[in-house]
């Protein structure tokens, strides 16, 4: 229910991916499960950041097109990273540290009030933050060419 509400506010949903617990054959199998979407918008980032380097110069639409693919890609990166509850940063934390899962349902409504404001409120840092690791991507880019 949160997350249509986020989207109808934000534009950002989120949901939940079925797993069976009973084939995770590693300790922290359930970390390397919630990185595997941030891990997507970081290659996501790489591949729109490439395509930007070699293809951008094309118009500018190509260019819009593609900054705005890899940067918001870097910034759904960083904001899911963050170690709030219901995020995959939070996941990843709790499974090197499982007494974080022992919070009460009262202390995660006041987090995903929080994260509500988080995403008012440091949206424009997060856009900054992902220009300039856009800007070291193409420099590196660059120098590799």
């Amino acid at each position: 229910m949160m997350s249509l509400v986020m989207l109808a506010i934000c534009g950002i949903a989120w949901g939940a991916v079925p797993v069976r617990p009973q084939l995770m054959r590693h300790r922290h199998s359930d970390a390397l499960v919630s990185f595997a979407g941030p891990a997507t918008n970081l290659v996501l980032f790489v591949v729109f950041g490439v395509l930007l380097y070699f293809f951008g110069r094309l118009g500018d639409s190509a260019f819009l097109l593609l900054q705005i693919g890899s940067l918001l890609n870097m910034v759904l990166f960083i904001f899911n990273m963050l170690p709030i509850p219901g995020f995959d940063g939070f996941s990843i934390l709790s499974s090197f540290f499982p007494r974080l899962r022992e919070f009460n349902s009262e202390w995660m409504t006041g987090i995903y009030f929080i994260m509500f404001f988080l995403i008012f409120f440091s949206f424009e840092y997060l856009w900054m933050a992902a220009d300039f690791l856009l800007g070291l991507l193409l420099y590196g880019i660059h120098l590799i060419v």
